[in-house]
């Protein structure tokens, strides 16, 4: 099976990021994602999600 084109993968997370659906944002994104953000560098899923979200206590979860 071939994976999803990159196009798709990102409407569908962008989709998803921004009708407030977190999880399946999250879903879509590689446990060892690489994200260049201002001002910092951000290496797997964990440090992602913090930027993206918030923390768990104070964020969109």
């Amino acid at each position: 099976m071939n994976p999803p084109p990159a196009r798709d993968v990102v409407t569908d997370y962008h989709r998803a990021w921004t009708s407030g659906r977190v999880e399946d944002a999250m879903s879509l994104v590689a446990e060892d994602v690489t994200c260049r953000a201002p001002g910092v560098d951000l290496v797997g899923i964990e440090a992602f999600d913090r930027l993206s979200f918030g923390p768990p206590d104070g964020g969109a979860r």
